[in-house]
């Protein structure tokens, strides 16, 4: 019965783990819109007891995955701004982890056509292994702990990409 409760939990969590962005704002004469957008991902399942050390609801785990978020992108003309809050991130200034709500990404970007986009702030550092920033569990935290390396760091950076790549001066 545990198992049948904990894959109808999975599957309702993966069903609907996000929301698409809804424009809140858009002004076609000036060229400026504001949509929002938000993904949250729980996590539930059996913590592993048996036997006489259960306990009723002991054993039972569940919450929100820290990649979880809520953020907004912001557009005027050539102009795109990002502002990310995230479940639990670390601080921008000094990188302590809480388990609170943060900033996760917050950066301006610039267009300059087909010589490429500036962007200043907090964003996604580039990686060679930028097609694994997530595991299993859809994480940002690249398989951490099972032999993998973080990949989905978000540092304070100055990036110029142009046709798919990117490179930036970040901060350490």
């Amino acid at each position: 019965m545990r198992k049948l409760m904990v894959s109808c939990a999975l599957s309702a969590a993966m069903a609907m783990p996000a929301m698409a962005a809804v424009e809140v704002y858009s002004d076609s004469e000036t060229q400026t819109s504001v949509k929002m957008y938000g993904v949250l991902l729980g996590y539930s399942g059996a913590s592993g007891k048996t036997g006489v050390e259960s306990t009723v609801g002991a054993d039972y785990l569940q919450g929100l995955q820290v990649n979880s978020r809520l953020g907004f992108d912001t557009t005027i003309d050539k102009f795109f701004i990002r502002f990310e809050l995230g479940a639990q991130e670390p601080g921008m200034i000094n990188g302590n982890t809480t388990n609170a709500p943060g900033i996760r990404k917050f950066f301006g970007q610039y267009d300059l056509g087909s010589a490429g986009k500036i962007s200043v702030g907090r964003d996604d550092s580039p990686t060679v292994e930028g097609g694994f920033n997530s595991d299993f569990l859809n994480q940002d935290t690249g398989s951490t702990g099972f032999g993998s390396v973080i990949t989905g760091n978000r540092d304070m950076q100055v990036a110029y990409s142009n046709g798919g790549y990117k490179v930036a001066l970040i901060t350490d």
